[in-house]
């Protein structure tokens, strides 16, 4: 389990959370309260436009959100809190995920330092690598993350990170959200856009997050992309929402879209195999969800839009995968993989995006 680091606190060069020098890759709006600024990833002034029923926790997860920038200092600390799921009575326990962040310097990966919960807190990182470098600090994937300052070496350099990537929105659930992944940066999202070079924007919740809420459409169709996905059907399944009005409701979602991004490049992809939920007997079944994607998809494209593409789930990770890469038992309902299992879809996703022809050209 990675631990803090045990370095002296060293005073340094303040930088201030709201300080144009940092970049927060990944959030759509920026909390400030009591000192502190926590990065969400929808407009948090809205939280219960999009989630009426409660759990807005969801939208101050920051998976997928890095807090950037260029310095040559070698070290770095951070006084934060990271609030965690907080048990609601009547409701399932929250899983026990463990507070991770990872630093990454020039896009290589560092440290996985483990951070202390629900309180007032600093990280130290020493011994970064020499020289100008892009330090990216990737939050953690099911935890809120309030930042109150940043230091580095007095006398450092300063400087915003100004890459431009392809843009890349994924809608999904909770393996995209990053549940059982190893830590921030590796998440099956991450390491994919790494790899492919695209700058990611996660709409991904676990708790019955991904239902085609027509807020989240809006929140795809106004903000900038190369590149939207969607993953979807299993959390329909799974809570028995209407199977009729699925279609339908995929439909309008994608439609929302096209009012700001007629052109943008929309893959709808299907859910991925679960060796508890593929396997239950009910009317309509998993892979009837999958069917209606598909269908859906085909359905578009005769009605003209050219940019909208299926990615089967069941070629993403299906049945071959085994048991070994879930991070549940097989008596628990083995949904999530594990972190190995995480590597193994990432592969497979870009593998098959690559394959329809959907990934942006790299630059």
């Amino acid at each position: 389990m990675p631990t803090q680091d045990t370095a002296p606190v060293r005073v340094g060069r303040l930088i201030e959370p709201t300080d144009p020098v940092l970049t927060y890759r990944g959030a759509v709006s920026l909390q400030q309260r009591d000192g502190w600024l926590a990065p969400w990833r929808a407009p948090h002034e809205e939280a219960y436009l999009y989630f009426p029923r409660g759990k807005v926790g969801r939208l101050a997860h920051t998976s997928g959100i890095r807090v950037c920038l260029r310095t040559d200092s070698p070290w770095i600390s951070c006084r934060y809190e990271a609030v965690g799921a907080k048990v609601v009575p009547g409701e399932p326990t929250p899983p026990d995920e463990p507070a991770l962040l990872d630093v990454l310097c020039d896009d290589v990966l560092v440290r996985t330092v483990g951070l202390e919960v629900d309180t007032d807190a600093t990280l130290h990182i020493e011994d970064l690598p020499a020289g100008e470098k892009l330090v990216e600090l990737w939050l953690p994937t099911l935890h809120q993350f309030r930042i109150r300052e940043l230091r580095v070496a007095q006398g450092a350099s300063l400087a915003p990170d100004t890459t431009r990537r392809p843009r890349w929105i994924h809608y999904g659930d909770s393996i995209d959200h990053g549940r059982g992944a190893a830590s921030p940066s590796r998440t099956w999202l991450a390491l994919a856009a790494r790899a492919e070079g695209l700058d990611l924007q996660s709409m991904s919740f676990a708790g019955d997050g991904s239902h085609l809420q027509p807020m989240f459409a809006r929140l795809a169709r106004d903000l900038p992309a190369d590149l939207i996905s969607l993953r979807v059907g299993m959390s329909h399944f799974m809570d028995g929402d209407g199977f009729v009005d699925f279609p339908s409701s995929l439909i309008g979602f994608v439609q929302i879209i096209r009012e700001r991004r007629p052109d943008t490049t929309i893959v709808l992809g299907s859910s991925v195999y679960s060796p508890f939920w593929d396997t239950l007997p009910n009317t309509p079944t998993a892979a009837d969800y999958r069917t209606e994607v598909a269908r859906v998809t085909e359905l578009l494209r005769r009605h003209g839009d050219e940019n909208v593409h299926f990615l089967d789930g069941m070629k993403v990770w299906g049945p071959e995968y085994g048991l070994d890469l879930y991070i549940e038992k097989p008596d628990r309902y083995p949904t999530h993989p594990n972190a190995p299992g995480h590597e193994l879809f990432a592969a497979s996703s870009r593998r098959e995006m690559a394959a329809i022809g959907v990934l942006p050209v790299k630059g």
